[in-house]
């Protein structure tokens, strides 16, 4: 009797504190939303204000909008390497992609728009929020497009744009990087080696969750996959979200440089995959 009441004492503790647990990552998650609601609501005006003014301040409205909200989701990111921002054009940033979160992570660090696939125009409140960061949409599926679209890309470049690329066209589980899309890079190298226009590879990698090391089976409460809706993911990020992120900037290449789509993209996927291998041991 004394063994079974032992065990009902520990069961009932156990149980108490899942609870309990239950109770604070809800709790957390309510205190998340309320932030990020509030950041929006008092950076809003002034940063639809300076986009009407067409004033370069609103790609810092949008810097201070990510990194207020990375604050918010608990996010602590290490910068390996550093972005290049010293041309006299912008930079295209080449990146893996694992969840919506690379939005924020990158958005935190430089002051960015993104190319996007044009279906996220249309997703409630993210759509939104896409278009107020300036995104890029593009049609990937549509090849007569690839020319114009890269022209469009090249344009932004030559004005000075800062704009991340995601080439794998998709979200991974954080633990590897899917082959790159190579035709929205036309834009860096069907130009004149005059245009000094620079990409830079980009890796980012979930390495940690709540302090501790995040292991292989782990990454997925981070990563985004396809099979996942939104649904389902943002809630788990809510109540997890205190995520260790490690972005790694690697060597920018210039277009004159590199003259051609296929080794361009090689030498990308290259770099990216030997980051977020770097990356991942971090923790």
């Amino acid at each position: 009797m004394e063994v079974a009441a032992k065990r009902s004492l520990c069961v009932a503790i156990w149980n108490n504190a899942f609870n309990a647990g239950r109770v604070m990552t809800s709790l957390r998650a309510v205190l998340v939303v309320i932030a990020i609601l509030s950041i929006t609501l008092l950076l809003l005006p002034a940063h639809i204000a300076l986009i009407l003014a067409k004033s370069p301040l609103q790609k810092q409205t949008a810097m201070l909008w990510h990194q207020l909200v990375a604050r918010a989701l608990g996010l602590r990111v290490k910068i390996v390497g550093s972005p290049d921002l010293s041309g006299s054009t912008g930079t295209l940033f080449v990146s893996n992609h694992v969840s919506w979160i690379d939005i924020v992570v990158l958005g935190c660090v430089v002051p960015v728009s993104f190319i996007a696939k044009s279906e996220v125009r249309s997703w409630p409140l993210f759509g939104w929020l896409a278009q107020l960061q300036r995104t890029l949409f593009v049609e990937r599926s549509r090849r007569l497009k690839v020319r114009d679209q890269s022209n469009q890309i090249r344009e932004r470049l030559l004005a000075g744009d800062y704009l991340v690329l995601f080439p794998e066209g998709t979200t991974s589980d954080g633990n590897f990087v899917y082959p790159f899309n190579s035709s929205l890079l036309g834009a860096i190298t069907s130009g004149v080696e005059s245009d000094d226009l620079a990409v830079q590879p980009v890796s980012i990698a979930y390495n940690g969750l709540a302090g501790l090391p995040m292991g292989r089976a782990w990454r997925p409460i981070a990563a985004w996959p396809g099979t996942i809706t939104m649904g389902e993911h943002l809630p788990r990020v809510l109540r997890e979200g205190l995520f260790d992120v490690e972005l790694h900037f690697g060597r920018a290449i210039s277009d004159a440089q590199m003259r051609h789509r296929k080794p361009l993209t090689a030498e990308l996927h290259g770099q990216i995959r030997q980051m977020l291998a770097t990356g991942l041991r971090g923790a």
